[in-house]
């Protein structure tokens, strides 16, 4: 099975991008299904079991909005077919994996909402539709997300921690985790609507990801955090 990407070209309008399935038989690649999509640019595609049968979706954002919002279609791949299963959430960021260890996989959707109000929502495919099963706020004065990246916390438990650029200085890191059938943010300050604990200097451009060097330990609870020592300058 391959999936190609196209556009019609077409005079005086840019042309929706098309998503194909292709089946290759007896060394032949054949079209078996066509979607027309909602836009002209895909932000990104991305695959996950987001209902357990052992059949990836497909799921594509596709920029509709702004250059930081993007709408998220999910799709079935299964019976030779695409078809479209959810099309009504919208992210700025977004990750795919088993967050709730259920041997599924999850699509956490994170969004700047506005007015200092900053997201993240955990979703399952349910009947054929996107469903929530938690939603917590992370620091209100985010500008930018950065890198995603999920690991052990304790037995049973998966740890999102989350990159993210507040400004042109500083860097912080949120950590969302499912624990007991709810979504947690244990950094976040909600009397102050940020998060301090992980906040730090920005590192430039080209240097490596702003999470080197800090130490997030395995806990159930609210991890303790290790700040790492600012290196010394070479003597001479």
């Amino acid at each position: 099975m391959a999936l190609a990407f196209y556009q019609v070209a077409q005079k005086g309008a840019a042309a929706n991008t098309h998503i194909n399935l292709l089946r290759q038989t007896d060394g032949d690649w054949t079209s078996v299904s066509d979607v027309e999509g909602l836009s002209t640019d895909i932000e990104r595609v991305v695959f996950g079991d987001l209902d357990g049968d052992g059949i990836e979706e497909l799921m594509a954002g596709w920029s509709i909005y702004n250059n930081r919002d993007q709408q998220l279609h999910v799709y079935s791949l299964a019976g030779d077919t695409i078809t479209p299963l959810s099309t009504d959430n919208v992210y700025t960021q977004l990750f795919v994996g088993d967050v709730t260890s259920s041997g599924r996989d999850d699509l956490l959707l994170m969004r700047l909402e506005g007015n200092n109000v900053t997201t993240a929502r955990l979703k399952g495919l349910q009947d054929g539709q996107l469903v929530e099963k938690g939603a917590v706020r992370l620091d209100g004065y985010i500008n930018q997300f950065g890198t995603v990246q999920m690991g052990r916390l304790a037995d049973g438990i998966q740890g999102v921690y989350i990159d993210a650029l507040k400004d042109a200085n500083t860097t912080i890191t949120e950590l969302v985790y499912w624990d007991h059938g709810r979504l947690n943010a244990p950094f976040y300050d909600t009397s102050k609507n940020i998060t301090s604990a992980t906040a730090r200097s920005s590192w430039p451009p080209g240097t490596s990801t702003p999470t080197a060097g800090w130490r997030f330990p395995c806990a159930t609870g609210c991890p303790v955090i290790t700040k790492p020592r600012t290196p010394r300058k070479p003597c001479g």
